[in-house]
């Protein structure tokens, strides 16, 4: 199994996620605030204190697909590819993985091209053909569950 660098020119999805707030019981010795007890434990392995119960707060971010329903996660499953290193990351990145109909929306340089000039009309019809390729699962990933999502254009790198 090997891992390699890729990067992506092109248009890709930026999708803003609200953050899921999670309430969690810990115990918690008042000697050893630090100290980490299982959930069946009653008393301090340390002292032999009574443990007693913490509330904490924490945060996590919702997967992409999880904003779409089960009958749409099974339809548009191998759409759309994270490239998102973290996946807790608040923003996720979402790049094309179908053959795009209506032309392309991203630039594919092959070795030994030479330069390539990005213009203007080439960014413009990238987003334009991405945006009519996805446009039916985009607005499925308008949910309550996002802050923001916008299609955009420029480079990504990430590993595979």
């Amino acid at each position: 199994m090997s891992i390699e660098k890729l990067t992506h020119v092109g248009s890709y999805l930026e999708i803003q996620l609200e953050p899921i707030i999670e309430q969690k019981t810990i115990m918690i010795c008042p000697n050893h605030k630090t100290h980490e007890y299982k959930d069946s434990m009653f008393y301090c392995s340390l002292c032999g204190t009574k443990l007693e119960p913490k509330i904490i707060q924490g945060q996590t971010y919702f997967d992409w697909m999880e904003l779409l329903n089960e009958k749409d996660q099974e339809k548009y499953e191998g759409y759309l590819w994270q490239v998102t290193e973290n996946k807790a990351k608040q923003t996720v990145y979402l790049i094309g993985n179908l053959r795009n109909q209506f032309g392309p929306d991203n630039l594919s340089v092959k070795s030994g091209e030479g330069a390539i000039e990005i213009t203007v009309d080439i960014i413009n019809e990238c987003l334009t053909n991405f945006s009519r390729q996805y446009e039916k699962l985009i607005n499925k990933l308008l949910t309550s569950k996002t802050k923001g999502l916008k299609i955009k254009f420029g480079f990504i790198t990430f590993w595979n």
